[in-house]
This record gives C-alpha cells, structure tokens and sequence, in this order.
C-alpha cells in the first residue's frame, strides 16, 4: 500500500502540492498533480530545504497558498469538458462560496461556476467538488442563474 502523500501548499486553491522524487535526477522535488490530463508535473523551487512553504511561496508568489491540514480541501476547479463549443472546447471554471451544514453528516457545497465558452454563470449545490459533480447538476438544469 503506497502512503498518501502529506500536501504541503496549494496552487491558486485549486491543485494540491508535496513533495515526492524527481523522475530525472536523484532529489525531491515539488509535484502537482493535473487531474484534466491525467498527469503529474515537477515544479521549480527547492524541495530539499525544511521549509516547503517558503522555498514555493519564494518561487511562485502568492498563487501559493497554505494548506489548512495535510488533507486540505481543494476550493476551486478549472477544467475542460470537451464540448466543441469553441474551437478550445467548453471551459468551466468553479469555487466553494458556502458550505450548507444543515446535515453534518452530509454537508452540501454550494458552488459558483462560470461556463466561460457559454458565457453562463450560476449556483449549483453538490456533495463534493468535483468536475462530474458540478456538470451533472449543471446539465441537469439544476443551478440558479448568477
């Protein structure tokens, strides 16, 4: 059983970073995982020193942020869903405004999303943040209009 990495920072809230080994050369090195493509890059800064944090923040600036606990919760997505609705395909971005805790066993999110290619907005509430979870509600039709 392989260990569950430990995140040491967040990129723009929105992908997880630690630190793992280089498949190039010998030393740790920063990696983040790209969920959309299904691969894991290597990032600049210094993995060696005792402070992960600082070596990022030094290296990327404030699109660095502190993870609240080694499982920190991603806050925002972007992603492409394929749809040839411009030449790029249809890309969605969102993020957690609110948490609705009326249920603690079951908390709903309640999530912004923007249809940039479609230029439509709006709410949806979903169980987890994930880009399945956000579609289904949003082709489904159940969002309110921002």
């Amino acid at each position: 059983m392989q260990n569950k990495p430990t995140i040491v920072a967040l990129l723009r809230n929105a992908a997880r970073i630690y630190v793992g080994n280089s498949r190039f050369c010998a030393k740790p090195v920063f990696l983040v995982d790209a969920k959309n493509e299904g691969h894991t890059y290597e990032l600049r800064g210094d993995a060696s020193t005792s402070d992960h944090y600082a070596a990022l923040v030094a290296e990327f600036g404030d699109v660095i942020s502190k993870p609240d606990s080694p499982d920190a919760k991603i806050t925002s997505i972007e992603f492409n869903t394929g749809r040839q609705y411009t030449p790029e395909g249809q890309l969605i971005e969102a993020w957690v405004v609110f948490i609705d805790n009326s249920l603690p066993e079951s908390p709903l999110l309640g999530v912004y999303f923007n249809d940039t290619s479609r230029m439509i907005s709006g709410y949806v509430k979903v169980r987890e943040l994930t880009e399945r979870a956000v579609m289904d509600a949003y082709d489904n039709g159940r969002y309110e209009c921002a």
